[in-house]
């Protein structure tokens, strides 16, 4: 699935297996036996052909498959292509959503940690959980897309979604790598 995905990227891209395989340090015929899936593709090129694509498409399917990913999800390949459609199936998992979020909160509201639930309970949460899910899915399917379409640079989008969540408190800042290193 990788390889197929490059395969799409590098034509949409309009870049040669020969410049892509120079960009990452490979010679051209290694590079054809990543693609080819003769030969398995180090993480090392994975990562710098997403970097030389900057290509949020092959980095969610990436992490979708990385070991010890706890949130894995999938591009949505089998909808119709327009950012339109991605917009619309966001806006019906949010609606499902918030359909569901005042149940939720009830069955919540007075649990400890650790609380059991009746079957009932469990069965609204699972479903929450469930199109919250769907819900994260098709928000990064929408990104993708209007990247795909329209140039939106997802990592700018990603890197001021992490500034806010810093500036609002809800998670601790990072230090860059550049700031640690002594």
């Amino acid at each position: 699935m990788f390889a197929d995905i490059i395969r799409s990227e590098v034509a949409q891209y309009g870049v040669t297996f020969k410049q892509l395989a120079e960009a990452v340090n490979v010679a051209p015929c290694t590079m054809s036996q990543y693609i080819g899936g003769s030969r398995n593709m180090p993480g090392s090129v994975e990562a710098g052909i997403i970097e030389r694509l900057q290509s949020p498409r092959l980095s969610e399917e990436r992490c979708s498959n990385c070991q010890g990913n706890m949130f894995p999800t999938r591009y949505l390949d089998n909808i119709d292509d327009h950012p339109v459609v991605a917009l619309s199936k966001t806006q019906e998992e949010t609606q499902e959503v918030l359909d569901l979020m005042s149940d939720a909160r009830k069955v919540l509201i007075n649990k400890k940690k650790g609380a059991t639930f009746t079957d009932a309970e469990d069965a609204l949460l699972k479903s929450i959980e469930d199109e919250c899910a769907d819900l994260i899915t098709v928000a990064k399917t929408f990104l993708i897309k209007m990247h795909e379409w329209y140039n939106r640079p997802v990592a700018e989008t990603m890197r001021r979604h992490i500034e806010k969540l810093e500036q609002q408190g809800y998670c601790s800042k990072r230090k860059a790598v550049w700031q640690t290193a002594k």
